[in-house]
């Protein structure tokens, strides 16, 4: 489904359970097999606006496949930065580490070695300054960029007091017993538009997130 990520049973009722806000269910006997939704109407959102999550009721009997579950990627990467607080404050880590993706993420993808003609996304700067100015935040550039157009792309934020505390590295998490991270290092949250991240509509996501947890300085 465009726009869904899919997941397993398990993961989409915790999704559902630890909404916060109040969700309807709802379900279309038109579609084949029917499709079962939860919604959130707040903030005076429609149908199919409304829609976080998606059940295809497939029956294993008369379709020989069991029900498929789906969250709107929107959502699903929200919940992943809520998860991440939540995390964060039971285990009470010093730091949240952002791996934030360049191209198609924070500016457009030009497909031009110095970024020529590439545009910030709405809203992607406000959200950075305030990630910046967080005491609590890490920001990590994940990029595979050379050399130049990083320090060109890091002279281009500097003006909006966006900064970067690594690029494509985190030194502060190193190898332990558990995990290697010689060769993937550590992240909290991940924004990427290659792990489903709309970068034209979820920077404002993010920040009305930032907002509601109350992580918006």
């Amino acid at each position: 489904m465009k726009g869904y990520r899919q997941v397993p049973k398990e993961e989409f009722y915790i999704f559902i359970r630890n909404y916060s806000k109040k969700l309807e269910w709802d379900c279309y006997g038109v579609y084949e097999p029917p499709l079962g939704s939860y919604n959130d109407f707040s903030d005076g959102k429609k149908w199919p606006e409304s829609i976080v999550g998606v059940v295809q009721m497939y029956d294993l009997e008369c379709h020989g496949k069991d029900k498929e579950y789906y969250i709107k990627s929107t959502y699903y990467c929200m919940q992943h930065i809520v998860t991440a607080y939540q995390k964060f404050k039971v285990r009470k880590y010093e730091f949240i580490y952002w791996s934030i993706d360049l191209h198609s993420t924070i500016i457009t993808g030009t497909y031009d070695l110095n970024n020529e003609g590439s545009e910030f996304y709405p809203w992607g700067i406000e959200v950075l300054q305030n990630l910046t100015k967080n005491p609590k935040m890490k920001l990590i550039l994940w990029t595979s960029s050379h050399y130049q157009p990083i320090q060109d792309f890091l002279r281009r934020v500097d003006p909006y007091s966006i900064y970067f505390d690594y690029i494509n590295e985190n030194p502060e998490c190193i190898e332990t017993k558990l995990c290697d991270f010689n060769e993937k290092f550590f992240f909290d949250i991940l924004i990427d538009d290659k792990a489903g991240f709309d970068p034209s509509k979820d920077w404002g996501f993010i920040r009305d997130t930032l907002k509601e947890i109350g992580e918006w300085v």
